[in-house]
């Protein structure tokens, strides 16, 4: 009788391996926009998505715009910390900055970004979208004034689903004229639509774990 090396990998296995790594990417999610905001302009109004279509829109704060120092945190894989985005004064209070993007991936839109803020900066922040013809508050947050942290926000359960779509970021609680907020690394992500090919695996993996059940049964 022939025996199976310890080793061995049947072709049903490879097949629900391929399945729970497609698996592993969807709920990862695709990139639809990213910003590292590494060597941007603070003159330049406007930054193109550093991966994936969109605009960050900072035109509503120039003049108090700055380039700090950046993290790692929520970053794409092997990016340099860099500078990050920086919004300076008081006098900025109430101000925003607009993130214009259009997704075609599947529905689970989100928002995430690294986020913190000097001592006296911007501490009653909050994140708006265009939503029926009006600005909605989605959720607010105070970063915090010693370490980088990371924002996240649901999209989806907004409303929010593929097609084109805009965010404001409004600073408010700044309380002196060299507070500041930083945003680095930030990222919409949707859930990609498996294609026809990454179906057809699915099904022959179920179809093949399916025949084993049978066989030890």
């Amino acid at each position: 009788m022939r025996q199976k090396h310890a080793g061995a990998v049947t072709r049903a296995q490879a097949a629900a391996a391929v399945v729970s790594m497609a698996a592993t990417a969807a709920a990862m999610g695709d990139v639809v926009a990213h910003w590292n905001f590494n060597g941007f302009l603070p003159e330049s109004g406007t930054v193109p998505a550093t991966l994936g279509e969109g605009t960050f829109d900072f035109r509503g704060v120039l003049g108090g715009a700055s380039s700090m120092g950046g993290t790692v945190l929520n970053g794409l894989t092997g990016t340099a910390a860099g500078e990050s985005f920086a919004v300076v004064g008081s006098a900025y209070n109430g101000r925003y900055v607009q993130i214009d993007f259009t997704s075609s991936g599947g529905p689970d839109l989100a928002l995430s970004f690294a986020t913190r803020r000097s001592g006296t900066g911007f501490s009653n922040n909050r994140v708006e979208a265009l939503l029926g013809g009006a600005w909605t508050t989605l959720a607010n947050f105070n970063p915090s004034a010693t370490d980088w942290g990371v924002v996240s926000v649901d999209l989806a359960a907004a409303g929010m689903s593929p097609g084109s779509a805009s965010l404001r970021l409004v600073f408010d609680g700044a309380t002196s004229s060299l507070g500041s907020v930083r945003i680095d690394n930030l990222s919409v992500t949707a859930t990609p639509v498996p294609g026809p090919g990454a179906l057809a695996v699915a099904a022959l993996a179920t179809a093949g774990a399916a025949r084993r059940r049978r066989r030890t049964a």
